[in-house]
């Protein structure tokens, strides 16, 4: 997993600390953190991207192995002695049947939460793929996680309609942003 952190001159830019809030569900690493993410400011908008291409088992950590629900994880295996021949493995996020190559997400502040299929092992989209996703423009990580199993799980036509909105602490530069233009 790695982050971009995108700097103005005045510092880190506001919608940071969603984009860690949404990639850092389950903490750094967690079973549902992408793979890559970033911020960036594009012609005056504030952007986030994550990419989740993991359609294969990875190997669990030991804390993984030892709290990870039953149906997100593949326990170790061992022999007749007791040793170990295979580690617990975390479960695939994103079902390869359906997106081979993974899917990506993108949020911008104007059009909210977008999603569409990776087309290759390289990452690439199709630009006029992007699909909106059933969540408010500041959707809380929740509601999106929420909204993004079942699409994990290949089910386009089953995305649930979610209420949840981000609760930053408050002041919040992202959230004032976004009201000012309302």
């Amino acid at each position: 997993m790695s982050d971009t952190i995108t700097t103005t001159g005045l510092g880190v830019l506001p919608h940071q600390a969603y984009a860690e809030a949404v990639a850092n569900i389950d903490g750094p690493g967690g079973y549902r953190a992408p793979d890559d993410w970033y911020t960036d400011h594009v012609a005056g908008e504030l952007t986030i991207q994550l990419w989740y291409r993991r359609t294969e088992p990875r190997p669990a950590t030991a804390s993984e192995a030892a709290s990870m629900p039953a149906d997100r994880l593949v326990p170790a295996q061992y022999d007749a002695h007791g040793a170990r021949t295979a580690p617990a493995m975390l479960s695939p996020l994103v079902d390869a049947e359906h997106w081979p190559w993974g899917l990506t997400i993108a949020w911008g502040e104007k059009e909210g939460w977008l999603w569409t299929a990776l087309v290759n092992e390289d990452s690439e989209i199709t630009p006029w793929s992007w699909e909106p996703l059933p969540v408010p423009l500041l959707a809380s990580p929740e509601a999106l996680h929420a909204a993004l199993a079942p699409l994990f799980a290949g089910r386009v036509d089953d995305l649930p309609a979610q209420s949840g909105e981000w609760s930053p602490r408050r002041p919040d530069a992202l959230a004032d942003r976004l009201a000012s233009r309302r």
